[in-house]
């Protein structure tokens, strides 16, 4: 049996998985990598995206970490909640579990259902700064971010908020015991991810909390940005073996 551990990558809204690059070139040393990738045009409940996840499960017994970003945060725990066994530890950054509780958001996207698609394009490019600090990317990786932004549907936006706005697992956090990292960025525009990872550090009962002092909501694409550190400095990765 593989000790090495798989790290499972649960995208943001998107749901495509390509906007992990940056990251998994720093987590090779130490983990497989494996992203989640929701067909642009899937319309299921939240149930139907936890079983895709339970799909990725290794067939071996080896140490798997669940990483969930914005929408993917919300889609980790859920998994969590619905198989605890199978996995070793939770990492979620900016979660999207605040989305319901941010009227004008829920508001906002109501009206984007009134929008043309060639609006909804357009409106894509309106709100980059929110998705990310675009100081903190390359201009390759504003591009990047904005044409898979736009890869999306208008029908599959519109139905994954309207999943952000059913998601309420305040009720059932305690009963996640796992070790779980929470990185909220100090500059996420889009959500109040630094009192949102707070408000979920006090009621997971094995959670620690970071701050990602200059990242957006789209942190992982922050050139500057190293997930395998942080993950290193909570013991959630092992230190490779020395070669020789």
């Amino acid at each position: 049996m593989s000790e090495r551990p798989l790290l499972l990558y649960l995208p943001g809204l998107d749901g495509t998985g390509k906007l992990f690059y940056r990251q998994e070139i720093h987590l090779a040393p130490y983990c497989d990598v494996v992203a989640l990738s929701i067909p642009i045009d899937d319309l299921g409940d939240w149930q139907s995206l936890v079983v895709r996840v339970r799909e990725l499960l290794p067939a071996d017994r080896r140490p798997v970490l669940l990483c969930g970003e914005s929408f993917g945060g919300c889609l980790a725990l859920m998994s969590a909640l619905a198989y605890p066994e199978a996995f070793d530890a939770l990492v979620l950054v900016n979660p999207a579990t605040a989305w319901r509780r941010q009227n004008w958001l829920v508001q906002g996207s109501h009206w984007l259902s009134l929008l043309p698609t060639v609006s909804l394009q357009v409106a894509a490019l309106v709100f980059l700064p929110f998705l990310s600090a675009v100081n903190r990317l390359t201009p390759a990786d504003r591009r990047t971010l904005l044409a898979t932004v736009r890869l999306v549907p208008r029908e599959t936006i519109l139905h994954r908020l309207q999943l952000l706005e059913q998601c309420n697992l305040d009720a059932d956090l305690e009963r996640l015991t796992l070790p779980v990292l929470l990185l909220g960025g100090r500059m996420d525009r889009l959500l109040p991810s630094l009192s949102e990872t707070h408000f979920l550090e006090e009621r997971l009962p094995n959670a620690q909390r970071e701050v990602l002092p200059h990242s957006g909501h789209a942190a992982l694409l922050d050139s500057d940005l190293n997930l395998a550190d942080y993950l290193l400095r909570h013991g959630l990765l092992p230190q490779p073996a020395e070669a020789g």
